[in-house]
């Protein structure tokens, strides 16, 4: 009983934080609020992982899970690393926070019992109060979107989309994506547009697909993906004149489409922080810094050219966007390899259950294309993002043993 009252807790917790991020995220855009920002985050995270390691030791259930142990690589590889190279001990106490918020996250998803009806619940009340949470945000920095000064980061509204798309709520589906288009985060956009391509190939009921066509049918959702953005951008100036505060979410598609972008603004600077990243890594002592990478506390230097204000740019950063670039700074590259394997795995194993259960098919939704968007624009500190991969996977297991024990007329244990 206990066990199950906390579970409880830790989702709640998880969408009330999300809903926090949400309502601040628009405050760090301006300097003089950050501070409100950075508070609030902060004060949860640490609020979050306290519950999350009291549910743990409530439920004093270790699992064998192939993520938690490459997390623990990484984690160890970049604390031992960060404590023998680095000094600023405050950093790394800040990424060897992020590192347990994750394990902890996912070990809590992992081992989470929970009635699935309060389940459905709390995810269908939370999508709708991201949306108006998301609503507010929109409304307050309306103005500066028409000309292009700022965005939102618009991840969270997956999970509204996915809900309304499944559970047949086109007052919550449309304007969340609509919502997710004015934020102009195209890993964002990319991934609202590949969920109603997969909600159209894979949940629809009047016919399945198997396993061997679903691998088949990976490029070319892909390519539709950007045809669709194609489509989009073909009929840009009309929908500039029609809502001018979607100019800069246009100017975001015009990259993809027109011959005279260069690649890092393409890119949004992302392959300057790569090489950012690696000149961090060469200074790593005997050259080991691919091997072992610069470990917890590290930084880098982002240096490029900024076609918006016309010279060069340079700060020194504290965390890579790309998913691959955070791990491969921290861990070297055999640990940010193993993590993005076991990452991907999990990721294409949502895939091939879409369609295939009637269960959970919203998170399933939520989860592949919140990680195409999760690739470039890294967040560690995502609680529900973690705790839903680990639940999803958890439930997926249990349901596999009950086939087996029906099959074998045991009992579950």
């Amino acid at each position: 009983m206990i066990s199950k009252l906390t579970s409880v807790n830790l989702l709640v917790a998880s969408c009330i934080f999300y809903l926090i991020l949400i309502v601040t995220t628009y405050e760090a855009n301006f300097p003089e609020h950050a501070h409100i920002y950075t508070g609030y985050s902060t004060y949860f995270r640490a609020f979050l992982i306290i519950l999350a390691a009291i549910f743990v030791v409530i439920k004093m259930k270790f699992v064998k899970d192939g993520l938690i142990f490459v997390f623990s690589i990484y984690t160890g590889v970049g604390l031992l690393t960060g404590a023998i190279i680095n000094t600023e001990h405050n950093l790394i106490i800040r990424h060897l926070f992020a590192a347990c918020f994750m394990i902890l996250m996912y070990w809590c998803g992992r081992i989470m019992t929970i009635d699935r009806r309060v389940f459905n619940k709390i995810i269908q009340v939370a999508a709708w109060a991201i949306l108006a949470a998301y609503a507010i945000v929109f409304f307050k920095i309306q103005p500066l979107l028409e000309y292009n000064q700022v965005g939102f980061s618009s991840g969270p509204l997956l999970l509204s989309q996915a809900v309304g798309l499944t559970r047949g709520l086109p007052l919550l589906y449309i304007p969340s994506f609509l919502l997710i288009l004015l934020g102009r985060k195209r890993g964002v956009i990319l991934g609202s547009i590949l969920m109603f391509i997969l909600s159209i190939v894979f949940l629809n009921k009047k016919y399945s697909i198997s396993q061997s066509v679903k691998i088949l049918l990976i490029p070319f959702l892909i390519v539709l993906v950007f045809v669709v953005a194609f489509v989009i951008y073909l009929f840009k100036d009309v929908l500039i004149d029609l809502l001018p505060f979607t100019a800069g979410t246009m100017e975001r598609f015009a990259r993809f489409f027109e011959g005279n972008a260069t690649i890092s603004f393409l890119l949004s600077a992302r392959d300057a922080e790569a090489k950012g990243v690696l000149d961090t890594l060469s200074k790593v002592p005997s050259g080991m810094g691919l091997l072992i990478g610069a470990g917890f506390g590290s930084t880098y230097e982002l240096e490029y050219f900024s076609p918006y204000l016309q010279s060069r740019q340079s700060y020194i950063l504290l965390q890579p966007d790309v998913v691959f670039n955070y791990f491969l700074m921290h861990s070297g590259f055999p640990a940010a390899f193993l993590v993005i394997l076991f990452l991907l795995y999990r990721i294409l194993m949502l895939y091939s259950k879409l369609g295939n259960s009637s269960l959970h098919q919203d998170i399933y939704l939520f989860l592949i294309t919140y990680s195409l968007d999760m690739s470039l624009s890294f967040v560690p500190n995502n609680p529900l993002f973690w705790i839903l991969l680990g639940y999803t996977f958890s439930v997926s297991n249990i349901n596999r043993k009950t086939k087996k024990c029906h099959h074998n007329n045991c009992i579950i244990k």
